[in-house]
């Protein structure tokens, strides 16, 4: 019987151009490597994940914006337009059905203290924004950094690029993650 058991097959099936997923995987490599460093510095117990400094607030910026890069992907493919003119994430949450975002698992597999990750759980229409504390505080950092330099923290790093992993097993299939 068909299946998608090899990576040319799952690829055909999910309609990936080669190119496509190689930048998407250099993107993510990116992020965890990034990630990676920080946890050499920072340990993510319970006083390291509410640690902030210009690196964790760097990486959350550079996450969220990559997700928002495959959002738009998604809300582009199914022919949404946005209705104030850029999406956000009003748009954006339409996606947590079609997309099955709640219902991924990440596990820090080197960090067994630290919960295993549900990014998008609770994601709702009601608080599109606020009901993702990580993409709550990228938003909140990003434009006031000032006042909301806290809440860079090295939990919503973690979370927001758990929240690439999905991003990047939907679209892509989560096989090419092992490789």
């Amino acid at each position: 019987h068909p299946g998608l058991y090899f990576f040319e097959e799952t690829a055909q099936g999910l309609g990936v151009a080669e190119p496509e997923q190689r930048s998407a995987e250099q993107a993510l490599r990116l992020l965890i490597e990034r990630l990676d460093e920080l946890l050499l510095y920072i340990e993510p117990d319970l006083n390291g994940l509410t640690a902030y400094s210009h690196k964790t607030r760097e990486l959350l910026i550079l996450a969220c914006t990559e997700l928002e890069n495959n959002w738009k992907h998604y809300m582009t493919l199914a022919g949404v337009t946005p209705a104030t003119g850029q999406f956000n994430t009003n748009d954006y949450v339409k996606l947590v059905g079609p997309l099955y975002l709640t219902e991924y698992e990440v596990q820090l597999k080197p960090y067994l203290n630290v919960p295993l990750l549900k990014p998008f759980k609770g994601w709702s229409a009601a608080a599109p924004t606020p009901s993702l504390p990580w993409y709550d505080a990228y938003n909140k950092t990003k434009h006031d950094r000032s006042q909301h330099f806290d809440k860079a923290t090295l939990e919503n790093c973690i979370a927001s690029v758990a929240a690439n992993v999905v991003m990047f097993a939907v679209r892509f299939g989560p096989i090419s993650l092992y490789e």
